[in-house]
């Protein structure tokens, strides 16, 4: 039996493309196997939510521990290899500028 599936639905880290992941390296080293990371809210510009969503991304990709969650059998597969799954939220729909398509970008 593997271990169970433990998740956090909203993490925050700064909002700078160059963000430290510590943070989410500490999610991976207590067990969590999914986390959805704050990208901005609806005070933040378009600009700065694109930006640090851009720098988590691609900070994401670089670490070995962590991968781009995608749906639920990608996230328990990545869990059963030791991984934790990022995915993102937004605090508000101000950022998606009243356009549904935004949701998936």
């Amino acid at each position: 039996m593997s271990a169970p599936l433990r998740w956090d639905a909203h993490a925050c880290i700064p909002l700078h493309p160059q963000a430290s992941l510590d943070p989410l390296l500490r999610y991976h080293r207590a067990g969590v196997g999914y986390v959805s990371v704050n990208v901005g809210m609806d005070m933040n510009s378009l600009e700065q939510v694109m930006s640090s969503l851009a720098g988590f991304r691609a900070s994401i990709q670089r670490h070995p521990q962590l991968t781009l969650a995608g749906d639920l059998a990608e996230i328990r597969a990545a869990h059963a290899r030791g991984l934790l799954s990022v995915g993102f939220d937004l605090e508000g729909a101000l950022p998606l500028l009243e356009l549904p398509e935004m949701v998936y970008l």
